[in-house]
């Protein structure tokens, strides 16, 4: 009987050193998941920036070719009065 609690002491204590061990691995792994996300969040912030900057310069290249195309509208009109004189 003595031996039988001893063993099953050892076994419980076995089993606690393996929940401990499982325990520090998944520690260490939750450590690394929250630091690639809080550089995951920022990679996201910087692509968010970038998206915008190209929105800017996409509206800012519109706005050009219309008057552009404006200026040409223009510049054929008058060049058309000047051929027909």
């Amino acid at each position: 009987m003595f031996n039988k609690k001893k063993a099953e002491r050892e076994l419980l204590y076995a089993e606690i050193n393996r929940l401990k061990n499982i325990n520090g691995k998944l520690v260490d792994e939750n450590k690394r998941l929250r630091e690639n996300s809080e550089k995951i969040e920022e990679y996201r912030k910087e692509y968010e920036e970038l998206i915008q900057s190209i929105e800017r310069m996409q509206k800012k290249y519109k706005k050009q070719m219309n008057n552009f195309d404006r200026l040409r509208e223009c510049y054929g009109q008058e060049l058309e009065k000047l051929k027909s004189k």
